[in-house]
């Protein structure tokens, strides 16, 4: 990924979904293993450096709440990167129970 080239991951044997896939990091990682059929994150600005890197006619820009799963197309892994907005140093570290993690735990009761 540089020079503005597009990573060619058409090659590789296997297919595979990747949910909140961010800028594309785990199909660059996986490349000549895996190719994407169908990728997807909320964020534009992610979707725009996906983009940037790897070819995106399978990216849905989306809210995963939106997505069917007998919407997507066959594949031999399905891969989702862990929600970590909420999580990490990098984030705004409001934990398990923040906003951006409420896909993974359940909001205590008030």
């Amino acid at each position: 990924m540089q020079n503005g080239e597009i990573v060619d991951l058409s090659s590789a044997p296997w297919a595979m979904h990747e949910f909140f896939a961010g800028s594309g990091l785990v199909s660059y990682g996986l490349k000549g293993m895996f190719r994407p059929v169908w990728a997807n994150d909320i964020s534009a600005q992610k979707a725009a450096v996906y983009s940037a890197n790897l070819p995106s006619g399978h990216f849905q820009l989306a809210d995963i709440k939106n997505i069917s799963g007998q919407d997507l197309p066959p594949a031999h892994l399905s891969w989702a990167s862990f929600p970590c907005q909420d999580l990490s140093l990098a984030g705004s570290m409001g934990g398990i129970y923040a906003p951006r993690s409420g896909l993974v735990a359940r909001r205590r009761e008030q």
